[in-house]
């Protein structure tokens, strides 16, 4: 009696162990797969992102050369596929090799990315002065006031995409219309200079005497007479 019922403790502590060693293979397993499974997952919005680019007409150059990588990916697809292990995996340099060349593959395209932007940007994308330079000059007469503002207001919204790769196709097309925008805004560059004067003066107090019989037609003409009063100086 003592004997069978030794041999069943045995057996029962056999049948606990071969359980904890699949369990501990089944974790490991889980953990390869979610370490692949989020280089994978960066390596494709990458890659998707790129396609979404050049349909918006942003020219992209080389990609990453993933032959080597599919190489690995075969000779480990293999290798699993006779003995699933994890130490099928790991074993020797292969799995190594493999998130080696997948840290490269992101690091490339992600890069090659960034400057292929940079590009389009600078060749193909509005290329006009930041606000406080383009104010600089710029006479405050009512019209170039109005395009003023929503020249600002374009271009904070252009800026913030210009250093920043687009991730949709909605963020592209968004940049590519401020773009287009702010070509379309024009400003009243030849104005008099006696005008000018007077609109330059205003800020401080204009004199009559720089209100001239061009100044009033030049007003006038612009049905911009209503947008200044004369007061009395104490």
């Amino acid at each position: 009696m003592l004997l069978i019922d030794a041999k069943a403790v045995h057996e029962r502590l056999q049948g606990a162990q071969s359980a904890q060693a699949n369990l501990a293979e089944a974790q490991e397993l889980a953990r390869l797969q979610k370490s692949l499974a989020a280089k994978t997952a960066a390596l494709h919005a990458l890659v998707a992102r790129g396609a979404m680019l050049a349909q918006g007409g942003v020219p992209l150059s080389q990609g990453a050369d993933f032959d080597a990588m599919r190489k690995i990916v075969n000779g480990l697809r293999t290798r699993f596929s006779q003995l699933p292990t994890s130490n099928t995996l790991t074993h020797g340099k292969h799995w190594t090799g493999l998130m080696t060349a997948l840290d490269t593959a992101i690091a490339t395209v992600e890069a090659n990315q960034r400057n292929d932007w940079s590009a389009y940007v600078a060749n193909s994308l509005f290329a006009g002065l930041p606000p406080d330079q383009r104010k600089v000059g710029l006479v405050q007469i009512p019209e170039n006031k109005a395009a003023f503002d929503k020249y600002t207001r374009l271009y904070e919204k252009f800026a913030r995409y210009r250093s920043t790769v687009p991730a949709t196709a909605q963020a592209l097309e968004e940049v590519q219309q401020y773009s287009n925008d702010l070509a379309g805004i024009k400003f009243e560059e030849n104005v008099p200079k006696n005008v000018e004067a007077f609109i330059n003066a205003l800020a401080f107090g204009a004199s009559l005497e720089l209100l001239t019989p061009e100044v009033m037609a030049y007003l006038r003409e612009r049905e911009l007479l209503g947008s200044y009063v004369v007061r009395a100086r104490v």
